[in-house]
């Protein structure tokens, strides 16, 4: 698809560049000299975007299924505490950026990552709709991130 204006794909370029390197900013390293200068914005945005994508998903896919039955799938898909999981399977965990002091207690204990890498992964899904609109989300989530892998139940 080619955009009517030539400059609009040059600036969705630069908004790009300049959103994954928020996606990547860890609040520890620059939020408190510029509240803007970190994921939380773009985390929320992609929280809300990632949850309408998956439940329109389950919706076509079960037409005839009961709600309860589809909101407890819905839930398992895309628990927070598992969204990180597909980030680290690209190897992108790596690129996100502490401060010292986070980084030194976050190097040998992966349970205190967790949620920094999930953050990462619902921004680079605020900043997928926000530059590109639901159909590049719903492109991350399935074709890139495989979010269809079902969690296990909880005992």
């Amino acid at each position: 698809m080619t955009d009517r204006i030539p400059d609009i794909p040059e600036a969705k370029n630069i908004e790009l560049g300049l959103g994954l390197q928020l996606c990547f900013l860890h609040p520890s390293k620059y939020k408190f000299e510029h509240p803007r200068f970190c994921y939380e914005r773009l985390e929320y945005l992609g929280q809300k975007i990632q949850d309408l994508v998956m439940g329109e998903r389950l919706l076509m896919k079960h037409l005839d299924a009961p709600g309860k039955w589809l909101q407890e799938r819905h839930q398992r898909l895309v628990m927070n505490k598992f969204c990180g999981r597909y980030l680290r399977e690209k190897y992108l965990h790596g690129f996100i950026i502490y401060s010292e002091q986070v980084q030194d207690s976050y190097k040998h204990n992966r349970r205190l990552r967790n949620p920094a890498t999930t953050a990462v992964q619902q921004a680079l899904h605020g900043l997928s709709y926000a530059v590109y609109g639901k159909p590049d989300v719903r492109r991350l989530m399935f074709e890139v991130f495989d979010f269809e892998q079902i969690q296990p139940k909880a005992v």
